[in-house]
């Protein structure tokens, strides 16, 4: 039988442990913290375009985003609708959100068709965000 052992994960040279101190961060202060500290490195590279994105650059949008969401009114706890497919853009959406901290409720648009309606009514969104491929005519804002 072939026995676990532990091992004590040990921090690099001039760093602090980064396994303590980064489990009381929030995502979003994660991304935060990693902006100021390493502003120009890589935060996600986009495979099927080929885009990245650094930290920095990340930072940068997701406050736009979460600026945005604060001028339409949007506040702590408000449900935001997201359709789309996996990306860029979704996952700055996804992290903006949670830095404005409104709820993302993210629907599959492959899964909706006659169901969105029937979804709409219960998540009851402030607001509907979605991508030109989901094939809805214009956001919705829901009162």
């Amino acid at each position: 039988m072939h026995r676990a052992t532990e091992r004590a994960i040990e921090a690099p040279p001039g760093t602090s442990d980064p396994g303590r101190d980064d489990l009381s961060l929030t995502v979003y202060a994660l991304l935060e913290r990693h902006a100021r500290e390493r502003p120009e490195h890589a935060f996600i590279q986009c495979i099927d375009t080929r885009r990245t994105l650094s930290y920095a650059d990340a930072r940068q949008v997701c406050n736009r985003i979460a600026a945005w969401c604060g001028a339409r009114g949007i506040k702590a706890n408000d449900r935001i609708a997201l359709l789309g497919g996996n990306s860029l853009e979704y996952l700055l959406i996804y992290l903006a959100a949670l830095r404005h901290g409104a709820t993302l409720c993210a629907i599959n648009p492959e899964a909706v068709g006659e169901n969105l309606g029937p979804i709409l009514d219960a998540v009851h969104p402030c607001v509907v965000l979605h991508e030109a491929a989901a094939g809805l005519r214009r956001a919705a804002s829901r009162d």
